[in-house]
């Protein structure tokens, strides 16, 4: 299971943006969403990996929130890392 307070913690700042700045990334979070930056951090996967799985239906499909605005579901990514075969 993710560890959700630490690696989405509102207070953590994941874009190059100056400190005290209120994202909308942090309401992203409220509502249970993930900005595709977020999760290639948590997944440890870039960017692109996540687009090629994306594109064999390898991967959870984001909700599109708007032409230009798509967001993760916390719990799609969640179950989706502990569908993955562990190492033995």
């Amino acid at each position: 299971m993710l560890d959700q307070r630490q690696v989405l913690s509102p207070g953590r700042n994941l874009s190059p943006r100056p400190s005290g700045y209120e994202s909308k990334d942090h309401l992203f979070r409220l509502l249970g969403l993930l900005t595709l930056k977020e999760v290639s951090l948590v997944t440890t996967l870039s960017v692109t990996t996540i687009w090629r799985l994306r594109r064999k239906m390898a991967f959870p499909e984001p909700a599109i929130l708007s032409d230009g605005r798509i967001g993760f579901r916390i719990s799609d990514i969640d179950a989706w890392v502990n569908a993955r075969p562990s190492k033995r």
